[in-house]
């Protein structure tokens, strides 16, 4: 049931303002009394909204880099692209700032930065570490991703739920994108979207990142079984006070040496929400 619920929050955030457009509304009020107004209508809990399919690019030093990475941290990803003279550069400032200000963060080696590149064409690996030293970027806690287009693209409309689009007519705006910071936890699951340019929501994004932080170091990432006819590299996740407990095993064996007495007829099948569902 939970699973259903979140898909028109996801379809809303497909029709959240894009990148690298001239004609985004301003931000809203930031006064005292309207940030005040702000956080006391902000929920205690984060919710999951979704799962960030696995995958796997090049990062600005020709590396591979994806998923497998990122297991284990909470990070923020963003799309932007270097030829971009719109949104881009502004998501970029506010990424280098957030950098800046989890120095200090007591829980900083498990924080993690992503910059999708939606025009790797051009964005060569070599072209994203030079951008990267353009903005003192560390990047050993902040990585720009590039690969191949369709990879990129459908890991934003797909994976993420972000609209990207070519603008070819627009000289200024080749390719509209999200200008969305999307939070993503130690199980690579979705806990937010944030307008990266909007200073309330970036505060929000703060206050979400130290609350998802607190998360046990679980869900496990284990390997499927051939049993429940899934791919070998198929995951499912684990609660870690579950994981390798030795009476649970023992009864998953005792159930399965008793399968061959049993002739069950059904014309039924289950599909795995799971992850989805938080």
């Amino acid at each position: 049931m939970r699973a259903a619920a979140t898909t028109p929050c996801l379809i809303a955030l497909a029709m959240t303002p894009l990148g690298c457009s001239e004609s985004s509304s301003p931000p809203p009020e930031t006064t005292p009394v309207a940030k005040q107004a702000a956080v006391a209508q902000q929920p205690h809990d984060v919710r999951v909204l979704g799962t960030v399919p696995r995958f796997r690019f090049r990062n600005q030093d020709t590396e591979l880099f994806g998923s497998k990475e990122l297991d284990g941290h909470v990070w923020i990803a963003t799309f932007i692209f270097t030829r971009c003279t719109s949104t881009c550069p502004r998501q970029t400032a506010e990424l280098a700032r957030l950098q800046e200000q989890l120095a200090d963060h007591p829980d900083r080696d498990s924080i993690h930065l992503v910059s999708f590149s939606v025009d790797p064409e051009y964005d060569t690996p070599e072209v994203l570490k030079a951008y990267a030293e353009q903005w003192n970027a560390d990047t050993r806690s902040w990585t720009f991703v590039t690969g191949k287009r369709d990879g990129i693209w459908d890991l934003s409309k797909v994976g993420f739920k972000l609209p990207v689009n070519d603008a070819r007519d627009n000289p200024n705006m080749i390719i509209a994108h999200s200008q969305q910071f999307i939070l993503v936890d130690r199980a690579q699951r979705i806990r937010g979207y944030y307008d990266g340019l909007n200073e309330l929501a970036r505060e929000k994004l703060r206050r979400d990142l130290d609350l998802v932080l607190q998360d046990p170091p679980g869900p496990v990432l284990a390997p499927k079984t051939p049993l429940e006819n899934k791919a070998v590299d198929s995951r499912l996740y684990v609660p870690a006070e579950l994981h390798e407990t030795s009476w649970m095993q023992e009864r998953a064996d005792a159930q399965m040496a008793t399968r061959d007495r049993f002739d069950v007829f059904h014309d039924f099948g289950f599909s795995d929400r799971q992850p989805e569902s938080g």
